[in-house]
């Protein structure tokens, strides 16, 4: 990519005016080169108790992680933010040392998807519907400084 133009990996060059780089998640080699179990892109492929499935001492969540299950699950922060709180909880009672039963991540099927377009701007998304509006927009900032707030220490 350059200023004006894309180069394909044939070397053809395609002209541009504008280029926006989107790209997924791309998953780190250390999963492999660990020995860990992976899905065929390289992330950590973990059972429904977000555990590796080949090593049960090593949990993986989030973009990191492929649901063995689910492994069409996209990997979107609706999903990393619900399972922080069940890798939080599921790591303290594997810490524990005792016996027990951990919880378990079922995706949801369907998700608001809310993307900054950068121009005041968002495009929402849920299931077959999109919308690219400024009210899009708002409600995306609203939700994530509400998220945010949960992580503000006292005082500030």
């Amino acid at each position: 990519v350059r200023e004006g133009a894309v180069r394909l990996a044939d070397g053809q060059e395609l002209p541009a005016d504008l280029t926006i780089w989107a790209t997924g998640a791309s998953a780190p080699g250390l999963f492999a080169k660990a020995g860990l179990a992976t899905d065929r892109d390289g992330f950590a492929l973990v059972d429904q108790t977000l555990r590796s499935v080949s090593h049960r001492e090593v949990f993986a969540a989030g973009d990191a992680a492929t649901l063995e299950r689910y492994p069409g699950t996209p990997k979107a922060g609706v999903h990393a933010v619900r399972q922080g709180a069940l890798l939080r909880d599921n790591l303290a009672a594997a810490l524990n040392g005792k016996p027990c039963r951990l919880r378990v991540y079922r995706p949801q099927r369907r998700f608001l998807a809310l993307l900054n377009t950068g121009d005041g701007k968002a495009i929402l998304s849920y299931g077959p519907v999109a919308l690219w509006t400024k009210w899009a927009m708002v409600l995306k900032d609203r939700i994530d400084r509400r998220f945010m707030a949960r992580f503000r220490r006292s005082g500030e």
